[in-house]
């Protein structure tokens, strides 16, 4: 405990390291921006995502998928368009 103000403190992480675990953990449960913008204070969206909310690997590896099956459908029945 903080002899302070009665807070419990946690060993290794700041206060700026959890509020960027929580914008990050919003971005990446699809909640929208202005909301994490609403739960976390900010004035601006923007803030939200230049400062706090990180890339995650799941994230990116979601986005390769998708790209993959945009531009490299699986070949089946009324797909068979071969580039080239």
């Amino acid at each position: 405990m903080d002899p302070g103000g009665g807070r419990r403190r946690v060993s290794g992480a700041g206060f700026h390291d959890l509020r960027r675990a929580n914008a990050t953990a919003l971005v990446a449960a699809g909640v929208d921006i202005k909301t994490a913008q609403a739960r976390l204070g900010h004035s601006d969206p923007r803030l939200t995502l230049a400062f706090y909310a990180r890339a995650v690997p799941e994230a990116d590896r979601a986005a390769a998928e998708a790209l993959g099956a945009r531009f490299f459908p699986p070949a089946g029945p009324g797909n068979d368009f071969l580039p080239g």
